[in-house]
């Protein structure tokens, strides 16, 4: 349910975050002019870009729109910034420090690289898009997506677990 509108949370992530229109601008490639009438709430963001401002402000998505849902992924930090570390880990590669994805020098198994703001930004949301089009082919080769307002009993999450196919249960 939506309990406030996305000028009301692009603001109030912008206030939290201590970042101002021209930064997000910046890192998302959105014209300061744009992010001006989404925070008045002329315009309302399509998909791609509401995922770079949730990516860069480190809120959650269905937050930023307004919806009954949590500020913060559950895990610490943005979740762009947790699926990026989880495939650099697993690629053999990370960043030099202590401070995370906030520091700009990768280590890699060929060496070090420093990376630009832009290029940490670039990084978030194809580590992004990559899983969710992996999700995506996983739930087509399932049989498809079930409603958001689905209730779900334990049989049908067994079934989908185990791989079985969902599109004869009784839904």
């Amino acid at each position: 349910m939506k309990i406030d509108t996305f000028a009301d949370r692009l603001k109030k992530a912008l206030r939290d975050k201590g970042m101002s229109a021209a930064e997000l601008s910046r890192l998302t490639d959105t014209p300061e002019s744009v992010i001006s009438q989404y925070k008045k709430g002329l315009y309302e963001p399509k998909q791609s870009r509401l995922e770079r401002f949730s990516n860069v402000l480190g809120v959650s998505v269905p937050w930023l729109m307004g919806y009954d849902a949590p500020h913060f992924d559950e895990r610490d930090g943005s979740s762009a910034d947790n699926v990026l570390s989880d495939l650099l880990n697993a690629s053999g590669c990370s960043f030099a420090g202590e401070d995370g994805v906030d520091s700009r020098l990768m280590v890699t198994p060929d060496g070090f690289v420093w990376i630009s703001d832009r290029e940490l930004n670039d990084l978030r949301e194809n580590a992004v898009s990559f899983l969710r089009f992996q999700i995506h082919e996983l739930a087509r080769r399932k049989g498809g997506y079930l409603p958001l307002d689905y209730e779900f009993d334990g049989d049908l999450a067994d079934r989908s677990l185990k791989g079985l196919p969902i599109d004869d249960y009784k839904i």
